[in-house]
Parts: structure tokens; sequence; C-alpha cells
């Protein structure tokens, strides 16, 4: 699941062809390493590497995160939407952990931030999909997590805990910094033998080193139209639905058709009968 520290998201932008408001899209990326990959309390793998992609609007955001387990990858997928309004945030999503291995199984939360000055907090309640637990009681399925952290100038404390079909606590300290372009952190992790299903608590140090990098990306939108002229070579298309990731003029007179493009999508054409 996604890291505590430097979690970074990949966002898809839905707009019209009037594609004025993806100008406002921010477009970054990351990647990382860990010591110790460890997630609400939990260790994941030791020495794990990770890598992410984000696109924001200023009140909307969709993404993605992976991560090395060990048997397979992790792949996150969440969205939500948010708002700030002077030292005051919150935010409502939905988050989907996956994974291509047999590390575990597939988990899907909703997710309630907020946050006011150095003090957040979440309140996420999901599902876990046994396969070889007891999958004929919903009971053992459901689960919550609550967590409260304070942050200031780069140190911060976190406290979390579990319930219904998932129990126990943790507490997390640690202290980020930057280092010319690499993001540097260092984390104490006290989890109790509940939440590691253990004879005993445990406490590990943590170092991580990251980098997050902006892309260049002019503006993503979704296309529908009829006049990319990188689609007629294959035929007049009738219907198009794309992301399209451009870096053309927003003066030209057609900006939708200008280029040149990236498209990561999926399309529809017919020839024309006219």
């Amino acid at each position: 699941m996604k890291m505590s520290i430097g979690a970074v998201t990949v966002a898809v932008v839905v707009a019209t062809p009037l594609v004025g408001a993806a100008q406002e899209a921010e477009v970054s990326a990351n990647v990382g390493m860990v010591s110790e990959y460890f997630y609400r309390g939990i260790p994941q793998k030791a020495s794990s590497g990770s890598a992410g992609l984000d696109v924001a609007f200023p009140n909307v955001y969709l993404g993605t995160w992976a991560a090395d387990v060990g048997d397979g990858n992790e792949v996150d997928l969440y969205a939500g939407v948010g708002t700030e309004v002077d030292d005051f945030s919150v935010s409502v999503g939905g988050t989907a952990y996956l994974y291509t291995g047999g590390f575990d199984n597939t988990y899907l939360e909703g997710n309630l931030n907020a946050g006011y000055g150095a003090l957040s907090a979440e309140f996420s309640y999901g599902r876990h999909s046994l396969d070889q637990a007891v999958p004929a009681d919903p009971g053992n399925e459901g689960y919550w997590f609550l967590g409260i952290t304070v942050e200031e100038a780069g140190l911060y404390a976190t406290f979390g805990t579990f319930g219904k079909a998932l129990d126990g606590e943790y507490f997390e300290a640690g202290y980020t910094f930057s280092v010319a372009d690499l993001d540097l952190s260092v984390a104490w992790i006290y989890s109790t033998d509940t939440i590691l299903s253990a004879a005993d608590d445990d406490n590990t140090l943590v170092f991580g080193i990251s980098h997050t990098f902006d892309i260049n990306v002019r503006s993503t939108a979704v296309i529908l139209g009829r006049c990319c002229p990188i689609l007629h070579g294959i035929g007049q298309p009738r219907f198009f639905l794309g992301v399209l990731l451009a870096t053309f003029d927003p003066m030209d007179s057609h900006p939708v058709c200008a280029g040149p493009y990236i498209y990561v999508a999926w399309y529809v054409h017919t020839r024309s009968a006219l």
C-alpha cells in the first residue's frame, strides 16, 4: 500500500474539447526507495522500490502508485475531490489496492481526510477480498482505519488504529528533508503485536530516499471530436475518445488538432460513408 512519506499519485484528467481547463493540470512523477516498506504500521517488504505519477487539478485528482512487494507488485489506484479554505482542508475519495502476485488480495477503501494547520486526520472504511479466510462471513472482510498526524518543519508524528476485521495500533515519528534534488527521510515505527499478528510488539527504523520531478505537459484532456489529423491515415473517425497529452500552442486557432501529441488512449473509428 502507499508509503506514508512521499507517496505520489498519477491522475488522468477528463475534460471537453474546450481544453482551457486542462491547462490548469499539474503533472509530476516520483521514484523512491526505502530500507523497509511499511504501510500503516504493517511491514510489507525489506528494501522496496516505488514509482508514481500525478496529474492534479485544483479540486480533483486521480492517481496511481506502485511498489515492489517481493511476490509481484502492489499497484494502487485512487481518486477524489477536495478543497482548501485558509488553513483548513478536506477531501473525499476512494482507493483500490491491487496485487500482481500472491502477496495479498484486493482492498477497496473509501477515504475521508481533513486538516487544519499542522494537524491532519484520515478515516478510511474498506473491504478486503478474502480468498482463503472465511469469505462466507462478510464481517471478516470489512475494516476501518483512523490516523492522526501532526507535522511541522519536516518533523511529524502519526498515531493509527484499526477496527472491525483488522486490529491493532501503531505510532510513527520521523523527519523529512531535502538535499539538492533528493528527498530524504528517517522514521521510527512502533507496531503492536495485534497489528503484526505476532507474539510481541516491534519497532523499526526506516530510511528513505526519493526524487519528485515535474513533467512538462502543457495540457491533459479527453478529446471528443473528428478533427485529429493523426488519425487521417486510417480513415475519417466519426468518434474518438482518448487521453491526450498535448504540447500545443494555446493561441492556435485549432488547439485540439495541433501537435505534436502523445496519445495514451483508446479510440473507435469508422470510415466516413460520405
